[in-house]
């Protein structure tokens, strides 16, 4: 029989883990820091072979920067096509695959960090392919989004203060929005919203959600049909024509026109691009991308009821942005590789995942990131005899 006694070479007060908890400790890092040099090696192997030897359409946008970098001067406006090729034109190949894979390896690491168990750190690695395959090799625009949104990933952990971390993390996107994509200011405000809703009682959401339909019907229709027409204008020249990146294209099932058919769009483009087998799409890549999505959306589900709010903050920013999403998306490999993107925000869930078994005593396992501390002196395990078997 295996009994425990007190460790004499240790304080009476002194406190210390088990040993079996500390060695379960020690596995799981050393199965993190496994799984991302593995991951990390996939990258730099798909960054020397080249993503477009894999996926061709994937590596259109970094083809389109790289031929505005020689003519910054025919540009007629500064969106973020011309930020992107602005900065390519200032730096060399070697800079901007020292930004890329600084970038990358962050990615991985703030994916990985949370996980507690080899369940979560293998599903954490997963969910890591697509963006290996279609964002972390490639000088994009998404390239820039990463050290947004791991900043306000950083803020919505650590800052114990929800106001300021909100109001923090909204700025960060404000900022990335003027630079790069103005449709993220979409983001800011419903992410403001979210986290607003979240803190409220039940009656007052009561009254929130009551009181969206009819906040609805007073937003002029041109604003409706505005945010409508970016796909149609997107992808008019696209369908039905085979070139690469055009298999998976659809325009809007109703012309923009008002709030029925914004419901009625927003709803068909939430189908097609998150269930996209059910549209004639049942190829290994809608197959992947519908996997994806399903685990995101799991995820989501576990962290918005957390109650710890280092888990939920984080959530409701990926929430902002998926709903932003719905509104412009054009393919699902522009849909897979803008949702990639946000990825660590689901992150802090994983640690939700790990704590449930491997902390028994405690009831609910959203209520710490980590698991209690024992408070009894420290254990030492040696062998003895039964007793009575003498």
């Amino acid at each position: 029989m295996i009994a425990v006694t007190p460790n004499p070479e240790r304080g009476r007060g002194a406190r210390q883990r088990p040993i079996s908890w500390s060695r379960r400790e020690t596995n799981i890092k050393r199965a993190k820091t496994l799984a991302w040099f593995i991951l990390f090696s996939i990258y730099l192997t798909l960054l020397y072979v080249g993503t477009s030897s894999i996926l061709p359409s994937a590596a259109n946008d970094a083809n389109t920067i790289a031929e505005m970098s020689v003519s910054l001067d025919e540009v007629d406006s500064f969106d973020g096509y011309a930020a992107m090729a602005l900065i390519y034109s200032l730096t060399n190949e070697m800079m901007r695959n020292a930004i890329i894979i600084i970038f990358s390896g962050l990615f991985i690491f703030n994916v990985l960090r949370w996980s507690r168990g080899i369940i979560s750190i293998s599903l954490a690695s997963f969910l890591c392919f697509s963006p290996i395959l279609l964002v972390l090799s490639l000088f994009i625009k998404d390239t820039f989004y990463l050290p947004f949104m791991m900043a306000a990933l950083w803020i919505l952990t650590q800052v114990r203060s929800s106001v300021a971390a909100t109001i923090a993390t909204a700025t960060i996107i404000v900022i990335y929005a003027l630079i790069f994509r103005q449709y993220f200011l979409i983001v800011a405000a419903l992410f403001l919203a979210l986290v607003i809703f979240r803190k409220m009682s039940w009656a007052p959401r009561i009254v929130a959600l009551l009181a969206v339909p009819i906040i609805l019907l007073f937003i002029p229709k041109e604003l409706y049909v505005t945010l409508q027409e970016q796909r149609d204008i997107v992808n008019q020249l696209r369908v039905g024509f085979s070139g690469s990146g055009n298999r998976t294209v659809f325009l809007n099932y109703m012309r923009p026109d008002g709030l029925y058919s914004f419901l009625i769009n927003y709803g068909y483009a939430f189908l097609r691009l998150n269930f996209p087998v059910f549209f004639g799409g049942g190829g290994a890549k809608e197959i992947f991308l519908m996997v994806n999505i399903l685990l995101y959306g799991w995820l989501l589900w576990i962290a918005v009821r957390a109650r710890d709010a280092r888990i939920w903050r984080p959530a409701l920013l990926f929430m902002a942005h998926f709903l932003t999403l719905m509104l412009f998306e054009p393919d699902l490999g522009s849909y897979l590789r803008h949702i990639g993107t946000s990825l660590p925000l689901l992150a802090p869930a994983f640690a939700i995942l790990g704590k449930a078994k491997s902390s028994p005593k405690a009831k609910h396992p959203n209520r710490r990131l980590r698991p209690n501390r024992t408070k009894s002196p420290s254990l030492t395990a040696v062998h003895s005899p039964a007793p009575g078997s003498n």
